[in-house]
């Protein structure tokens, strides 16, 4: 709350508060389950994150409306000072900025996620294809430390997009 959300938000993120600490928590017990021998985690299915992804999207947009009410916050897309003839080109490319936020959260997320299986998976792999005790050990060992590696990049995963989208949200409730 005190060095992620209030920082980026301010006062006015605090009704958000429980959006952020779901978002976290959510990320952080889902790529954790993955660790699990036999499972796999949720956030490897693109599925989920962009659900993650659509939701904060909703949320930038519903912060943005209920402090500046609708006209207001599509009015925020178009920086002030920008010449007349130039507003028809930058609402397009605001609003797929604004998509493309969403997007990259989505994606980030899914591939962190997964990569460090196949990773792993391919280490393993090792052992079945040269078959040789001399490769088992270091392979094994190899997706060991790797596993490990993982559940570091599981708690930066959580605290990154919680992290990015309370930055999204706080630009659209402080624009410019």
């Amino acid at each position: 709350r005190d060095e992620v959300v209030l920082p980026n938000t301010g006062e006015e993120g605090r009704p958000y508060l429980p959006y952020f600490l779901t978002l976290f928590f959510f990320i952080l017990v889902a790529g954790l389950m993955g660790m699990v021998p036999m499972a796999s985690t949720s956030t490897g299915n693109i599925s989920v994150t962009a659900t993650l992804a659509i939701f904060t999207f909703i949320l930038i947009n519903v912060a943005g409306i209920r402090k500046f009410g609708v006209f207001h916050h599509i009015k925020n897309f178009i920086p002030h000072g920008l010449p007349w003839w130039l507003v028809p080109l930058m609402l397009p490319l605001e609003l797929a900025g604004m998509v493309t936020r969403s997007f990259a959260l989505c994606i980030r997320l899914f591939a962190n996620m997964i990569a460090g299986h196949i990773v792993i998976l391919a280490f393993l792999s090792l052992i079945f294809i040269f078959g040789s005790i001399w490769v088992a050990i270091p392979a094994e060992a190899a997706a060991v430390g790797l596993l490990l590696l993982e559940v570091f990049v599981v708690i930066l995963q959580a605290y990154i997009f919680t992290l990015l989208s309370s930055i999204f949200v706080g630009a659209s409730l402080h624009p410019h």
